[in-house]
């Protein structure tokens, strides 16, 4: 959930914020409170809260963490396992065995071709505040619907569309690695870290086994 929560939103939010902007959590206001003093008439630091007073205590309930969670490394896993049976299943299709290959493009193709139509009406066509000017257009985008229809064409053994799959995923690998050089100067500060752990290496598959195939055939 954490995915999909983070990659329709663009980087403001991942600006800091203020202290009142996360006021509104209870447990983040205890400690706002705790902590604020003040200076009365003749001039003494009085602390705001004088005495606390548990009513209620909650059992069996987590501890609230410090910091959010890291899920970098699972979905960098996740990433690549799913390139390796893309780079599997390319290779069986280099063998005469194309139909796991056409799938795994059909699939996937299906996934990212939705991504990129929802990310693109509501990045380039609204005016929600976290929504718009979304750095990971560059990872699925409107071509990003076409890989589905072209993995049918290629199920039902359509030469040309082979030809047009692999310019599609040199396409989005190659917006992949546009996006990591653009991380190199200060605009681009969006936190895609999940989105790209998740879609270089696949994209990266798909790029290598088509390059394969074509060899193959020369």
């Amino acid at each position: 959930w954490t995915w999909l929560l983070m990659f329709p939103m663009n980087d403001s939010i991942d600006k800091p914020i203020q202290l009142w902007d996360y006021m509104f959590l209870p447990s983040e206001m205890e400690k706002i409170l705790r902590d604020f003093t003040y200076r009365n008439q003749e001039g003494k630091i009085i602390p705001l809260v004088a005495e606390e007073k548990i009513i209620f205590q909650a059992e069996g309930r987590e501890a609230i963490p410090d910091s959010p969670p890291n899920y970098f490394w699972i979905t960098l896993l996740i990433g690549i396992t799913t390139g390796g049976f893309v780079l599997l299943t390319g290779w069986l299709a280099g063998t005469g065995k194309p139909f796991l290959f056409g799938l795994m493009n059909l699939f996937i193709g299906l996934f990212i071709g939705f991504l990129g139509i929802f990310l693109t009406l509501v990045s380039l066509f609204t005016d929600h505040t976290i929504a718009y000017y979304n750095e990971n257009i560059f990872l699925t985008n409107p071509m990003s619907a076409v890989i589905p229809v072209l993995a049918v064409l290629y199920l039902f053994r359509k030469k040309w569309a082979e030809k047009w799959l692999g310019y599609l995923w040199y396409f989005h690998l190659a917006m992949a690695v546009l996006l990591l050089i653009l991380k190199l100067f200060p605009p681009f500060d969006q936190d895609n870290s999940l989105a790209l752990a998740t879609f270089l290496p696949i994209y990266i598959a798909f790029g290598y086994s088509s390059v394969r195939k074509n060899y193959r055939k020369k």
